[in-house]
């Protein structure tokens, strides 16, 4: 009677010990770090629209490439405005504009919605109307001017 018992409590404790092996191999913790960054923006534009154009992804084709303003004929000391719509399909961004039109041709700006375009945020898949506003020195050389414009 007593090596039965004996016999029961090692059966009892060798299937307590296969259970919980069997437990421990079906249940693993694993721990976890990771670095969140923020995402990349990734503009894109569409040029030549109308100052009362609400930009959309309806809009037209926006691109990052090929991008041109023709500006036509602009007379000296008057001023002239081009507007453009800007994609940005990456994360959340505040936008630099910058150009390099020369000082003795006047000076360019860039407005969303009447303020400064530098320094604005433009979220993740939203869009901007950038209105460019060239005001050309009374001075400025009759001749063919070509500048740059950079968003980013």
């Amino acid at each position: 009677m007593q090596q039965q018992r004996i016999n029961l409590i090692l059966i009892t404790a060798i299937s307590i010990g296969v259970v919980a092996t069997a437990y421990a191999a079906n249940s693993l913790s694993v721990g976890n770090t990771a670095t969140i960054t923020a995402a990349a923006p990734n503009l894109f534009m569409l040029t030549g629209v109308a100052s009362t154009t609400a930009c959309s992804a309806s809009t037209g084709t926006y691109t990052e490439t090929g991008l041109t303003i023709s500006w036509g004929s602009v007379v000296q000391g008057s001023t002239a405005n081009q507007y453009v719509c800007l994609e940005n399909t990456g994360g959340q961004h505040t936008l630099t504009v910058t150009n390099n039109l020369p000082a003795a041709d006047g000076t360019l700006t860039a407005t969303i919605g009447g303020n400064p375009a530098t320094g604005q945020i433009i979220g993740h898949n939203a869009f901007a109307l950038i209105k460019f506003t060239w005001v050309v020195d009374p001075g400025a050389t009759p001749s063919t001017v070509s500048f740059g414009i950079s968003v980013s």
